[in-house]
């Protein structure tokens, strides 16, 4: 029993550090485990066992860490994807408000040069309108610039 209750331990922090929800956690539980839990008994679980999405870390320890991957990793990374490179790769449970921060904090350069290359709607984009003219469907193509 105890191996058990072990087992599914650390595959509930598993999950919870890959950011799972709670409803995708239940249902890995019930392929995995055939365990049937209600929502709020998989929270009561997580308290007992003292499971967080969140945890409190020092700003410096994280500053480090996001310093570090920006220098071995590509220099154009994104919020997302450092948040997900903390949570998987170092066990960092932090919000990714304090990663974006931070990251804005360090690479303010890198960070602009990266909303440069967004979408311009006005240079790519068409939408498309259907117009009824006596009882005629016609196809208007609208270009939006900006």
């Amino acid at each position: 029993m105890m191996d058990s209750q072990k087992e599914l331990k650390t595959y509930l922090r598993t999950l919870i550090e890959r950011g799972k929800t709670n409803e995708t956690i239940l249902l890995y539980m019930q392929k995995d485990f055939g365990i049937s839990w209600s929502c709020s008994t998989l929270k009561r679980r997580l308290r007992e066992w003292d499971i967080k999405r969140h945890e409190q870390y020092s700003p410096n320890d994280v500053r480090q860490v996001i310093q570090r991957e920006l220098q071995t990793a590509r220099k154009l990374i994104g919020i997302k994807a450092m948040h997900q490179r903390l949570r998987q790769k170092h066990h960092i449970l932090v919000k990714r408000d304090h990663v974006e921060a931070i990251m804005v904090e360090q690479n303010h350069s890198k960070m602009v040069e990266r909303r440069g290359g967004r979408l311009q709607i006005g240079e790519r984009r068409k939408f498309y309108s259907k117009v009824t003219v006596n009882r005629c469907t016609i196809t208007v193509a609208v270009f939006v610039d900006r």
